[in-house]
C-alpha cells in the first residue's frame, strides 16, 4: 500500500520503531505509549449515485490510546474512475494541525496531513474522551455501472502500521450525459426570408435520458414557422411542438437512449423561422435550455447567428432632385 505520509516524514516511523527495544525511550522520543488510531468512511449523500453526480463522504480518524499520536495522515482510495473534487470541511476535537497538507483537485486517491491528537482522557462522569480528525469532502463519480467500494486508510509517524477502514459498498447507477449543438443553416436573411435551423441533442452517458425537453427562444424580428424533420434514434411520448408565429420553440417528451456501439443517443430537430418584413439590420442569436426528468439543465447561450440585411434606405430628397449626378443641373444663362 502507497505510504499515506509525505516523503520528508516517513523516517520518523522507522526511528520509533528502533526505539521499541526501550519503553523509556519509546515515550520521552515518541510522544508517549504506543497508539492505536481507527479509521472510518461513510457516505453523506447515500450509497447509490450517477455518473456525472457529486456524492459527498466524511472520514473519521480516532486516536484509540493510550499515548497521543503525532504525524497523522489521511488517505482514500476512491473507485477507479471517481476523482477528488474539494474538502467541504475539517473538524478537530483535541488535537492540532501541524501541517497543511491537501489533496490535488482530480485525484483518486486524495490525501491530508498532518495531525498531532492527543491521548485519550478521562472525564468526571468515569467515559473517555478521544481525540479525533473528521474531514468531508466531495468526488465526481464516473464510469462504468456497478459495484465499487471507498476505503479509508490512516497512518502516522508514531504508529507501526497503516490501518483501513471496513469498505463503503457503493453502487454506480446508469446516468445521462446530454450536449447540445445549434446552427443556423444560413449565415444571413433578409426582411421576408426563412431562416432554417438545426438543434443536434447527444447523449454520450450509461443510462437513456428521459423526459427531455428543448426550449429555445428566437430574438424578436423571428418567428417559428415549421417543423422540418425529427431525426435520430430517440423514442417520444406525446407530442409538445411549437406554434407558429412564437417566438419561442418547445419540444417536449423525448428519450434518448445511451452511447452504444454506433456512438451517441441522438435527436436532430430541424425548423424553420421568418424573418419579419420590417426587421431592422444586425446580428441575431438565440438561447435556451434542455432539461430531462433526472434534473440535468444544459444551457444554449447566443447560439446560431445570424446577420439580418434590412432593407436599402430610400434616397434622400436632395440626392433625388440632383439626377445620378446628386447636383441640380447648372442655370441657364440669360441674354
Amino acid at each position: 500500500m502507497t505510504s499515506i505520509l509525505p516523503r520528508r516524514h516517513r523516517g520518523t516511523r522507522l526511528l520509533c520503531l528502533l526505539l521499541l527495544v526501550s519503553p523509556s525511550l519509546l515515550l520521552l522520543s515518541c510522544g508517549g505509549g504506543a497508539s492505536q488510531l481507527s479509521v472510518s468512511v461513510r457516505a453523506l449523500s447515500g450509497s447509490s449515485i450517477k455518473g456525472g453526480k457529486s456524492p459527498s463522504y466524511a472520514v473519521d480518524v480516532v486516536n484509540q490510546g493510550p499515548g497521543e499520536v503525532s504525524g497523522v495522515g489521511v488517505r482514500v482510495d476512491l473507485p477507479a474512475d471517481f476523482r477528488y473534487q474539494s474538502t467541504n470541511s475539517i473538524e478537530i476535537d483535541r488535537g492540532v494541525r501541524t501541517e497543511a497538507t491537501d489533496p490535488e483537485v482530480r485525484s483518486p486517491a486524495p490525501q491530508w496531513a498532518l495531525w498531532t491528537l492527543s491521548a485519550p482522557a478521562t472525564t468526571a462522569d468515569g467515559s473517555v474522551h478521544r481525540s479525533v480528525v473528521r474531514i468531508t469532502f466531495t468526488a465526481l463519480a464516473a464510469g462504468k455501472p456497478g459495484d465499487y467500494n471507498v476505503v479509508a486508510h490512516a497512518g502516522s509517524e508514531t504508529g507501526s502500521s497503516d490501518v483501513s477502514s471496513t469498505p463503503l459498498a457503493v453502487h454506480l447507477s446508469p446516468a445521462s450525459s446530454l450536449s447540445s449543438v445549434v446552427v443556423a443553416i444560413q449565415n444571413s436573411a433578409h426582411p421576408g426570408d426563412t431562416v432554417t435551423y438545426r438543434v443536434t441533442v447527444l447523449n454520450d452517458g450509461t443510462g437513456p435520458a428521459s423526459g427531455v425537453n428543448v426550449l429555445l427562444s428566437l430574438a424578436s424580428p423571428l418567428a417559428f414557422s415549421r417543423t422540418a424533420s425529427l431525426q435520430g434514434n430517440f423514442s417520444r411520448t406525446g407530442s409538445g411542438d411549437p406554434t407558429a408565429g412564437s417566438l419561442l420553440v418547445y419540444y417536449s417528451g423525448f428519450t434518448i437512449p445511451a452511447r452504444g456501439d454506433g456512438g451517441p443517443g441522438r435527436l436532430a430537430i430541424v425548423f424553420d423561422a421568418r424573418v419579419a418584413t420590417g426587421a431592422s439590420s444586425g446580428r441575431y442569436t438565440l438561447t435556451g435550455q434542455l432539461t430531462d426528468s433526472d434534473g440535468e439543465v444544459v444551457a444554449i447561450d447566443n447560439a446560431a447567428p445570424i446577420t439580418v440585411l434590412g432593407p436599402t434606405p430610400p434616397p434622400s430628397p436632395s440626392t433625388a432632385a440632383g439626377g445620378a449626378g446628386g447636383s441640380p443641373p447648372p442655370a441657364t444663362p440669360g441674354y
